[in-house]
């Protein structure tokens, strides 16, 4: 039996409030932003002092940021369909 992937589940209208409300928790915690803009910051700076010839950690740079915007992108994204669900 092959298993679902979690982005194929079909949330309940209560599911997506409380993973909502959870991220928007996460969004709006202290901690959680100040650790993001940190990682931010730390990977825009080595990504710029990298060498001309550091192409490989250039990428491993970029796919680090793209990773943290993907995670924000996920958790805006559930307080976006927690909202639409507390609608219906």
């Amino acid at each position: 039996m092959a298993r679902k992937k979690k982005s194929e589940e079909i949330l309940t209208k209560e599911e997506k409030i409380s993973k909502g409300t959870a991220s928007e928790s996460v969004l709006k915690s202290p901690v959680f932003q100040d650790t993001f803009e940190r990682l931010e910051e730390s990977y825009i700076n080595q990504w710029l002092g990298s060498n001309e010839d550091d192409t490989a950690k250039r990428e491993k740079l970029y796919f680090s940021l793209k990773v943290l915007s993907d995670i924000r992108i996920q958790l805006e994204s559930n307080v976006t369909s927690k909202i639409l669900a507390e609608r219906e």
